[in-house]
């Protein structure tokens, strides 16, 4: 599937009393107690449990959520997993292939069992690294080996991408679509179109409320359009 990174995911025409198809992506990272492995960077997204199971028990109200998690943490498996199943929900789980098999991460036993389960799997780099600014090679390696990885490894297409840190720019989106990427996921906030190849998330820390993810949900039809002008131009950069 080819897509033209100039143009990919334009807003959304508003239309007269039709909603539009729409999905409300959720980002989780690590859950419960960070190990020592953890950088220290990275743990202000770990979300307790009891928080975690709050917000998919509210997720569960909303037809539009989307529950995805980003690095490929232990926990995915071993607390993630159990609860998603508990309320029959889904998941998409994006993995570094450059830390799989490394201590507090997935090693391709539990991604197996993931995919077992039900889930899908999906590619956020090689070594965490943001896809912004890099150069050409160190991007290649970030997008193209990875995904090569994570398919070798479990002998399916890898067609979902999530950037790190929320980060990209005009060459990682082409360099994405000419992979063939299907979908590619963002932080860039409020709900996304459901057939759009570009999907803003809305990232999960341990200090979101369920009312913070309340509000962006219910933006109003006039705020999320402008969101969506500010997301077009800033896809062009």
């Amino acid at each position: 599937m080819q897509h033209d990174a100039s143009v990919v995911d334009a807003p959304p025409v508003p239309s007269r009393g039709v909603p539009l198809m729409r999905r409300f992506n959720l980002t989780f990272h690590g859950l419960g107690a960070p190990g020592s492995t953890i950088l220290e960077m990275e743990r202000r997204y770990w979300l307790a449990e009891v928080a975690f199971d709050r917000i998919l028990d509210r997720a569960m109200l909303w037809s539009d959520a989307c529950i995805t998690f980003d690095d490929g943490n232990l926990s995915d498996f071993t607390v993630a997993l159990p609860q998603l199943l508990k309320r029959q929900l889904h998941g998409n789980f994006f993995v570094l292939a450059g830390r799989l098999n490394s201590p507090g991460y997935l090693g391709s036993h539990e991604l197996r069992q993931l995919l077992a389960a039900g889930m899908e799997i999906g590619s956020h780099g090689m070594h965490h690294r943001s896809w912004r600014r890099l150069p050409e090679g160190d991007l290649r390696q970030e997008i193209v080996d990875a995904k090569a990885r994570l398919e070798d490894l479990l002998g399916i297409p890898i067609t979902q991408a999530a950037c790190p840190f929320g980060e990209y720019g005009r060459a990682a989106l082409r360099m994405l679509a000419d992979a063939g990427f299907q979908r590619v996921y963002t932080s860039d906030r409020g709900w996304a179109k459901s057939s759009a190849w570009l999907q803003p998330r809305n990232t999960v820390t341990a200090t979101t409320a369920i009312e913070d993810l309340e509000a962006v949900r219910a933006w109003p039809g006039p705020k999320q359009w402008l969101h969506h002008v500010k997301l077009s131009v800033k896809r062009r950069r």
